[in-house]
């Protein structure tokens, strides 16, 4: 009876697929608005829950996209991600969560930055995903 109790824990260790989060930083202390630089996605990760963070908590409003591409020659927007002065006086920001979306590279377009003493607004992503 132990030896199939052991031999089962042993197959389930080996076939059970492993998950690895990732953390990526999009965007570090931006202060105007465009796209920044891409980054390169980590393993298979497909789920991403991104938030954008403002340096101060008097900015009014924030909006940045999340876009996505397999080969860095066309964009999707995943998603829009906005904060606005309650998210920001509360909590700094807002996150959201992009689901199974298998991308190579991500990257951020901010849109808006308003209100504020000279705001900076960092993006970060952890990225999850299913590693072989």
């Amino acid at each position: 009876m132990y030896k199939i109790i052991i031999l089962t824990m042993a197959l389930l260790l080996v076939y059970t697929p492993a998950y690895a989060a990732n953390l990526y930083s999009l965007i570090e202390n931006a202060i105007n608005t465009g796209t920044a630089p891409v980054v390169l996605v980590v393993g298979d990760d497909t789920t991403f829950t991104c938030c954008v963070g403002v340096s101060d908590n008097t900015t009014t409003n924030v909006i940045v996209e999340i876009h996505g591409s397999i080969m860095t020659n066309v964009w999707s927007e995943l998603t829009t991600i906005t904060a606005n002065a309650a998210n920001i006086a509360n909590n700094n920001g807002n996150c959201g969560t992009i689901a199974m979306q298998p991308v190579t590279w991500l990257r951020t377009r901010i849109l808006t930055i308003q209100g504020g003493t000279t705001p900076k607004v960092t993006v970060r992503c952890k990225g999850m995903g299913y590693y072989k």
